[in-house]
């Protein structure tokens, strides 16, 4: 029996995450959704094997542990895929928001400033001439109803926007 839960506790300078709490007995503290004011990002999903063992470690502090961790969304995976025999079956997704160049990018780039490399590695970068246009938001309940809402700027100006919204439900 899972008890859902939202951990209620603002943002401040000793608490920087928010995310959601598993109170299941033997589970207590584990999350799968959660954000950190430095703009780290995770979910984790689980999926069904044919085994489970029953010892595994719970997956629930992959979530808490990346939003409290100085390791990059790339290295923390990458540690994770290490230990992933720990753990029954799951999915973990990760993102950094913050405005960072990776070294990717920064190897892409050579020639352009530290300054255009941080304003490109932005979630929406907003620049002369080159920008993100578009933002696209899919939400589906529990019982199959999609909200499909997309922004497009207009002429690029930032203060004209299109917005189109298509609402249907899943097909069985």
């Amino acid at each position: 029996n899972i008890i859902l839960y939202f951990q209620f506790r603002s943002f401040s300078v000793n608490i920087p995450e928010l995310f959601s709490l598993d109170l299941e007995e033997g589970k207590e503290g584990g999350s799968w959704l959660g954000i950190s004011k430095r703009g780290k990002l995770a979910a984790l999903t689980n999926y069904l094997e044919a085994w489970q063992n029953p010892d595994a470690q719970g997956r629930g502090f992959l979530v808490s542990n990346y939003l409290t961790d100085n390791l990059d969304s790339f290295a923390y995976l990458r540690k994770v895929s290490s230990e992933a025999h720990l753990y029954n079956g799951f999915n973990l997704l990760t993102a950094d928001f913050r405005n960072t160049p990776d070294h990717e990018q920064e190897s892409q780039g050579v020639g352009f400033s530290k300054a255009i490399l941080q304003a490109l590695s932005a979630v929406c970068v907003r620049s002369p001439g080159y920008g993100t246009r578009t933002n696209t938001v899919i939400l589906i309940d529990r019982e199959g109803n999609v909200s499909f809402t997309e922004r497009t700027m207009l002429n690029c100006d930032i203060t004209q926007w299109s917005t189109n919204s298509f609402h249907f439900k899943l097909q069985e």
